[in-house]
């Protein structure tokens, strides 16, 4: 699945949780953070980076959906927004390891788009 695509689903996802999702550029002097989930005026807020790469985005909007929710999510998710969220629970769970989780999701995102042949290279 196309990430960006992937982005706005987790995005939506989150909303019909009950999660405002803000993507603004951040300023870190000492180093670089993809965001997180704070608690602002009672409400729940996750802040994404718009300056780090899209890939660190979705894996940290997903672990916040996956702190949040506790197997139910909507029935709008599609089957790699449900994946990732899963391999980001199991990660929080220590039921996989780190770089197993980022491997499940390399390969939700790698995934070819439906419709689409691989081209052969001649």
């Amino acid at each position: 699945m196309d990430p960006e695509r992937l982005l706005r689903e987790l995005v939506e996802v989150a909303r019909e949780v009950g999660v405002t999702v803000r993507i603004e550029p951040l300023r870190l002097a000492m180093h670089h953070a993809s965001g997180g989930m704070i608690r602002l005026n009672g409400k729940t807020l996750v802040l994404l980076d718009a300056k780090s790469p899209l890939f660190d985005r979705v894996l940290t909007l997903a672990d916040a959906i996956a702190s949040l929710t506790s197997g139910e999510l909507p029935s709008a998710a599609s089957a790699e927004v449900r994946e990732l969220i899963e391999a980001a629970r199991a990660k929080r769970e220590g039921r996989a390891a780190v770089g197993e989780s980022r491997a499940r999701a390399v390969r939700v995102l790698a995934r070819p788009k439906p419709g689409l042949r691989r081209a052969r290279a001649r």
